[in-house]
Order: structure tokens, then C-alpha cells, then sequence
């Protein structure tokens, strides 16, 4: 049912301006937020840019970290819609298979230019969908923070980190004793869920965690979130004409709906005691999907509604580290994971092992060695657990060359060292280097140095290669077709300068300028499959600013990014990446090259804070030149991607604000947040446009959250 959108505008107004008058007479002399800058960024750290243990102002790598804090307070009801929200340049995109994220304008129809990690462990798929695993949830109780690394970072989380590192940090008994009940209800993009978890201190100095949630998410109805084409096309099938910049006749897809309309869940259970910890997570998620052009013209609309895609994941992992001696610490992990992957024709299932031993060694105050080797093996072919029961089907391809199961290994060595060449001074250097059972080696060398002239300047320094291997049922097509193991693999070379500055104990600002030589593998149309495409050269620019006060914050997140030169390998390669190379413009196709952030917080009283964040891209030039390639050179033809009539409409600027209010005080809490609110006003603000198929989008709908919890 269509909401009645000036009347939600009012009500989200009303409600504001109602509480921040009621915050102007009840002010408060308590700090918003609880730890000084200095302090909080002379916390140790680990795992975060380096193996070894560092302050956090001297981390060798450009990294958002977003709190649990942060987490209520936006919102969010989706992992993408959080990282959207908080990263600078975080974008994201439409597409069948997943919707594809990107940085620093890396990004690819499959979500595999990125890594995603649960508590250091690596979460992805291994064939054609990469990330999918944590996302399209809307639980997100059990997080504690989550790390987000900008640029490669292959030299310390393996290959696969080329546009950047996602770490999810989970809460522990230790950090939370006692119990807590949520639930939330979600109207415009409609969803119900539930959460509970529960930490217990254990007498023998232990700690047990549990959580678990479940969402019912039925998402925004084609009435509230318009489909739109930037071409008149009719359907062979009903007859009708569609016309260009027009809400489709025809019903699609419910937008950000469940896979399957079935219910979606998430458990985690931790147990800590001494040096061991062990932890269980198991996910089941999914979204609707929506199909394309050609889809919609040639098949009845009506048999496409139940499109979508889903998984379910099971992971065990124990981490085990001991202090050996004053300055020799193990660090040790094994794991297995079970992923169950189902999306149009396609079921199958990926069984993975892994197992990891490190040494971390600090003789002294100004030296820190760690190194050691990882190992995983991934079993593939196997029946799926999940819906429907059928043989596993991971591509045409691959199923005409090989149908019985197949596993890869992967080996892995790496080093870490950490310098601290004089008080002003501190270097990083290190390498990891991996062979996979259908590559060579893949080798990914950093060095970083950082320079801090006074506690208020950090001046970092960086050279990273990353690297990534093809997909693994990609590997395994070459090697049944030309019996080699040296699959195609991709590396980048990036160069980065950042200047952090400590404004007061309470502001602080970020400058980073970055280069990026890119020897990238993709999808080439010309050969329908995964091949080298070419080089790809990108300069960026990233500015953060961060004001705290006793009773507000506010953030400012910029990002452009500009394509510097591109080259294909093979003139005929058919990609997505760049019409340049056509003579069409000169940016990226599928990146809007500037993007702007404001985050603003304000405790309104004692018990009262208001939140509200505006998200703001513009710059899509490099999408309408390759549409305008497409409509001039190629005719439009079905192949050719995008396909417009020229007007440029789809290419207009985006944005999405949020506002909400919350409440909290003793155990009780509540918030009610309002997303898309500018489309109350216009709804072409709220456009989300389709990886390759960019003149093909969404309108977001305008919609209501509240959350209710209660802490026992």
C-alpha cells in the first residue's frame, strides 16, 4: 500500500522539531561521547592494516571503523545500507546476482574485488558471487564494530582485498552481561523482526555469548518503489508498451524483499575462556531480485515475481592464543564453513577448511616480527542443503565439462614487521604470498611509513600490491580446457599519501591522496567469460572532517575519483569498465565519481538524541558515455549495455537522508527513523541504478522504522 508520503514528511518533521525543543530545556552537562580523541586513538590494536599490534593513529592503512553505537543510532537495515552510510565512497549498485559494492572506484558485477570477514575470518563465496554472505539482513544486534579497510590490503587478508577489507567484529560475554530483547517493524519497505541475545561471566573467568534474530522482510511494493527503463520497449508476451522514464505497467519484484517471501535468520554463540575462543554462526539470507531489459520484453512479467536469490552459511571456528614468554605469543585458528548457495537455475554448496598459525615475536619496544602460514581447502560439486533438491549447478559451462565434485587448496605464507625507528618515526613492512591449486604464486609485497610530527599530525605513506585470482569454477573451466594451472590472476599497484590532523581533543580531519595501476580480470561479453580485460589508471581523493562537541557530532565525508588512463588488451574485449577506450568520455561506467556524506548526531536531552545522515552522489558521466557508445555505434543492439534514448535522465545526481530519534534511559529503548525522505518530495532523488545495465533503476521508497529493545 502506497504511504501517504506528505503525511510522513510532517510526521518525521513535527516529531524533530517537537524534540529538539523539548532537548533546548532539559540540557545536559554529560559528555556525548565517553573517551577524548587522544585517547581513543592511542588504543592498541591488532589485525587492523598489519598482523602486528599498533596504535590506532599509527595504523599502516586508511580505515572507517563504525561502533555499536553508530549501528543504533542510523538505523540501518542492512549491512549495505550501514556501510553506505558511514564509509567514504562506499557505493552500491543494482545487479541479478548480487548487489555489487565498491571503494575507491573498484567495483565489478561480481561482489569478488572485496573481502568480508566475521572476527578475522574470511566469509566469501568462492565462484560468482563473492560477498553475499551477512548481507540482506536486517539483524544486526550481535555486532559489536566493524572495521572497514580502504584499498588493497591482499599483503595481510589474502588475495581478494583489491578495493578494500570488511571486518565485522562480533559482541562477546565479556563486554556484555545480561540480557536484551529487540524488536523492530519496518513500513514504505515493510519488514517485522526480533533479537535476543545474552552474556554470562562465568565463574572460572570464562564468558559464554548467544544471539540469535529472525526478519520477515517483505520489502517495497513496485507501487512505492517505481522499476524504470531509460528506453520505450513492449512486451512480446502482454502487449504492453512501456514507455522510457515511466513507471513499468506490469508488477515486479517486491524491492529489498526476502528470497522465496521466507523468513530470514541469524545465530552466533561465543565461548571464551583464558586463551581459547570458540564461536558458531550460522546465517540464512537473501533478496528479490529483478531481471533485465530483454527479460522483460520477451517473458510474460507475471512468471518473473519469484525471481530472487539466497544462502545459508555454517561456520566453526576455534582461535587459540597463548602467551609463550614475555615476547613470543601463538596465534593459532581452524575453522570449516559450510556456504549454500541458490539463485535461478543454479544450487550448489561450497564445504571449506581452514586452518592458520602464526608467531607474533616483540623483543623489544622498537621491533615487532609476526609471520606464519594459512591453509584452506574448498570442496565443491556437492549436493546443496537447501531448496531445491537437485544436482549442484554452478554454470553451463562448467557443468558441460565436469559434473562430479572437484576441490581446490590454497597455501599460504606471510610476514609482518614492524619498526619503530624513532619516536616521530615507524615503518611497516611485509609480504604474503599464495598458491592456489590452479595458479602460480601470487605474491602481494606493502611497505608503509608513518611520520607523527606532534600527537595532533600523522603523515602516512603507502605502497600495497594486492592481488586476486579468478573465481574458482573459472580456474577449474581453464584448467579442464587446457590441462594448465596457471589461471588468470589480477594485481594492483597503489600509492597512497594521508595527512590525519587532531584539531582540538575533539575534531579531527583526514586528507588522502591515492594512485591506482590496475591489471584487471573480468567479464568479457566478446567471448562470454571471465578474461583479462586490460589497465586500468585511477587517481583519488578522500576528505574527512569530524566535529565533536559535549552535545553533538558532526561528520563530512568526501570522495572523487578519476579515471586517469585506461587500455584494453584485445581491442574487441567486450566490458563494462570504461567507454574511453571507445573514444567516449573519459570516466568510469559505473561509478559516480563523486559522492558526499554529513552525518549529524545531537543529544537532545538526557534521554532524547536526534541522528540524521544525507548520502549524496553525482558525476555519472562514465555511465552516459558508454550508453551513448552503446545508442550510437552499436544501434542499441540486445547485446550493448546500457541502452537509453539519449535523454540522459537515468544519469541525474542521487541522494538518500535519513532522519531519526531515539530514545533511551535505564533499560528501555526505542527509535523511529524515516529513509528516502527526499523522495517525499521528488522520488528521481532516490534512484539506484544497475551495475552494466545502468539505464535500468529503482526509486527507494520512503519508509518508517521503529525499534523497541529492553535490556534484563
Amino acid at each position: 500500500m502506497r504511504l501517504n508520503r506528505t503525511l510522513l514528511l510532517l510526521a518525521c518533521i513535527s516529531a524533530a522539531t517537537t524534540e529538539i525543543a523539548y532537548g533546548a530545556d532539559h540540557k545536559t552537562s554529560d559528555d556525548l561521547f565517553a573517551l577524548p580523541l587522544e585517547d581513543l586513538l592511542s588504543i592498541k590494536i591488532s589485525g587492523v592494516g598489519s598482523l602486528t599490534e599498533t596504535q590506532w593513529r599509527k595504523k599502516p592503512a586508511t580505515v572507517t571503523r563504525i561502533t555499536r553505537q553508530d549501528i543504533t543510532r542510523s538505523g540501518a537495515r542492512s549491512l549495505d545500507e550501514l556501510l553506505e552510510t558511514y564509509v567514504p565512497g562506499f557505493q552500491v549498485w543494482l545487479k541479478t546476482n548480487g548487489n555489487p559494492m565498491g571503494l575507491r572506484g573498484i567495483i565489478s558485477d561480481r561482489n569478488t574485488k572485496m573481502l568480508l570477514l566475521v572476527n578475522g575470518r574470511l566469509m566469501n563465496e568462492h565462484t560468482s558471487l563473492g560477498i553475499i554472505s551477512e548481507r540482506y539482513l536486517s539483524m544486526l544486534g550481535d555486532i559489536d564494530s566493524i572495521d572497514v579497510t580502504r584499498g588493497p590490503g591482499s599483503n595481510v587478508y589474502g588475495p581478494g582485498a583489491i578495493a578494500g577489507v570488511i571486518n565485522i567484529k562480533t559482541i562477546n560475554g565479556k563486554h556484555f552481561d545480561g540480557q536484551s530483547a529487540q524488536i523492530r517493524a519496518g513500513a514504505g519497505e515493510e519488514f517485522y523482526s526480533a533479537e535476543w541475545k545474552a552474556g554470562t561471566l562465568l565463574d572460572n573467568g570464562g564468558s559464554l555469548f548467544t544471539y540469535y534474530g529472525i526478519d520477515q522482510y517483505q520489502g517495497a511494493n513496485h507501487d512505492d518503489a517505481d522499476m524504470q527503463f531509460s528506453l520505450d520497449f513492449t512486451n512480446v508476451v502482454n502487449g504492453q508498451t512501456v514507455p522510457a522514464y515511466h513507471s513499468v505497467p506490469f508488477g515486479v519484484t517486491n524491492y529489498n524483499g526476502a528470497h522465496r517471501e521466507q523468513p530470514r535468520h541469524k545465530l552466533y554463540l561465543e565461548l571464551q575462556q583464558d586463551d581459547l575462543t570458540a564461536w558458531a554462526r550460522y546465517t540464512k539470507g537473501g533478496i528479490k531480485r529483478d531481471l533485465s531489459l530483454s527479460s522483460y520484453t520477451n517473458v510474460d512479467p507475471a512468471t518473473l515475481l519469484d525471481e530472487s536469490y539466497g544462502y545459508q552459511q555454517g561456520t566453526i571456528t576455534l582461535n587459540y592464543q597463548p602467551q609463550l614468554n614475555e615476547h613470543l605469543r601463538l596465534d593459532t585458528r581452524l575453522s570449516a564453513d559450510v556456504l549454500d548457495i541458490e539463485y535461478g537455475n543454479r544450487n550448489y554448496r561450497e564445504d571449506e577448511w581452514m586452518g592458520r598459525l602464526l608467531l607474533h615475536w616483540q623483543p623489544d619496544q622498537e621491533h615487532y616480527l609476526s609471520g606464519g602460514i594459512e591453509y584452506s581447502l574448498e570442496h565443491f560439486g556437492k549436493k546443496s542443503l537447501g531448496y531445491p533438491d537437485s544436482a549442484p549447478f554452478i554454470s553451463n559451462s562448467l557443468s558441460s565439462m565436469d559434473s562430479g565434485e572437484w576441490h581446490t587448496e590454497m597455501l599460504s605464507a606471510l610476514a609482518d614487521y614492524q619498526w619503530h625507528m624513532s619516536n616521530t618515526w615507524t615503518l611497516f613492512t611485509g609480504i604474503r604470498s599464495d598458491h592456489h591449486t590452479y595458479t602460480d604464486w601470487m605474491h602481494s609485497p606493502r611497505l608503509a611509513l608513518i611520520y607523527e610530527s606532534d600527537l595532533d599530525n600523522q603523515y602516512r605513506l603507502l605502497l600495497n600490491r594486492s592481488v586476486r585470482r579468478a573465481d574458482d569454477d573459472n580456474l577449474r573451466e581453464y584448467y579442464l580446457s587446457t590441462g594448465r594451472r596457471d589461471g588468470r590472476t589480477e594485481t594492483m599497484n597503489a600509492l597512497e599519501f594521508a595527512w590525519e590532523h587532531q584539531w582540538s581533543n575533539r575534531h579531527r580531519s583526514l586528507v588522502s591522496l591515492f594512485f591506482n595501476d590496475y591489471d584487471l580480470v573480468g567479464w568479457d561479453s566478446s567471448v562470454m567469460q571471465i578474461n583479462r580485460i586490460g589497465t586500468l589508471k585511477t587517481l583519488g581523493l578522500e576528505l574527512e572532517a569530524h566535529w565533536q562537541w559535549q552535545q553533538s557530532s558532526l561528520t563530512l565525508l568526501y570522495t572523487y575519483v578519476a579515471e586517469k588512463s585506461f587500455e584494453l588488451d584485445q581491442a574487441d574485449t567486450g566490458q563494462f569498465i570504461s567507454a574511453s577506450v571507445y573514444g567516449y568520455g573519459n570516466d568510469l561506467a559505473n561509478w559516480a565519481n563523486h559522492t558526499l556524506k554529513l552525518i549529524y548526531t545531537r543529544r537532545l536531552s538526557t534521554s532524547w538524541d536526534c541522528f540524521t545522515s544525507l548520502r549524496f552522489l553525482t558525476g555519472l558521466e562514465g555511465s552516459e558515455a558508454m550508453a551513448d557508445y552503446n545508442r550510437i555505434e552499436n544501434n542499441n543492439g540486445v547485446s550493448s549495455l546500457p541502452r537509453t534514448d539519449g535523454q540522459g535522465h537515468a544519469y541525474q545526481d542521487r541522494a538518500y537522508w535519513t532522519l531519526g530519534l531515539n530514545y533511551h534511559r535505564n533499560a528501555i529503548a526505542f527509535s523511529l527513523h524515516g529513509y528516502n525522505l527526499l523522495g517525499l518530495i521528488d522520488q528521481d532523488w532516490n534512484r539506484r541504478n544497475v551495475f552494466g545495465r545502468s539505464d535500468q533503476y529503482r526509486l527507494e521508497a520512503p519508509a518508517l522504522a521503529f525499534r523497541a529493545s529492553y535490556n534484563f
